[in-house]
């Protein structure tokens, strides 16, 4: 089951499935050929069994939740940011 799709800034969707994400073209309406992956195999550094939420931001960061925390992804650099994980209740006000 789905859980966490994620649009990117490349008009790809990312769809994360447990361990698996599916990376969906969003211009040619389909999930693009040789998917699902494994996250571990192409995503160093976000959670690797599981996603549970993620967004873009416009600041060339991704952020992924799992559980109580979370990461912050440099697009640019492709790596999760130094010093993370860490928890969403002590950085995200409002949220649990």
């Amino acid at each position: 089951m789905v859980t966490a799709p994620v649009l990117w800034n490349n008009d790809k969707a990312y769809l994360f499935d447990g361990g698996n994400y599916y990376r969906y073209d969003v211009t040619k309406d389909k999930v693009d050929p040789g998917y699902p992956q494994r996250i571990t195999a192409n995503w160093p550094g976000p959670f690797p069994s599981r996603v549970d939420a993620g967004v873009v931001w416009n600041n060339g960061k991704a952020y992924f939740f799992r559980g109580s925390e979370y990461v912050r992804y440099d697009i640019a650099a492709d790596k999760v940011d130094d010093g993370y994980p860490r928890p969403i209740a002590a950085n995200w006000p409002g949220l649990p």
